[in-house]
């Protein structure tokens, strides 16, 4: 009779302990999640937009904007443009270069026209 509540009190032990590492792991692992969240939640977001036509609709410009949609600061280190594999040093010789009529060959100023 002995031995019979000895073998209860056992595997009640052994489940509280289970049920504890399980309880354990389950803080932890939602600690991680938490802070995986907080961290996406304050994350920017970078966007890069481009156009060609003023605001009055009238006149053309080329502009780049740069935001940030993101709810938490964004840390911009560098911002670089290339064109045609050349890094853009100069905005007035990238727009000789890309936009002037004699640059771009007929065939593919008609094919951007359509």
């Amino acid at each position: 009779m002995k031995m019979h509540y000895r073998t209860i009190e056992l595997v009640v032990a052994a489940s509280v302990v289970v049920i504890s590492l399980a309880s354990l792991f389950v803080a932890v692992f939602q600690g991680i999640v938490m802070d995986r969240t907080m961290k996406a939640s304050v994350m920017p977001v970078i966007q890069v937009g481009h156009g060609n036509v003023g605001e009055d609709r009238q006149s053309w410009v080329m502009t780049i904007t740069v935001h940030n949609t993101g709810l938490g600061p964004a840390e911009i280190r560098y911002f670089g443009m290339r064109w045609q594999g050349e890094p853009i040093r100069d905005t007035s010789q990238f727009l000789a270069r890309c936009c002037a009529p004699d640059s771009v060959p007929e065939e593919e100023r008609l094919g951007y026209m359509h």
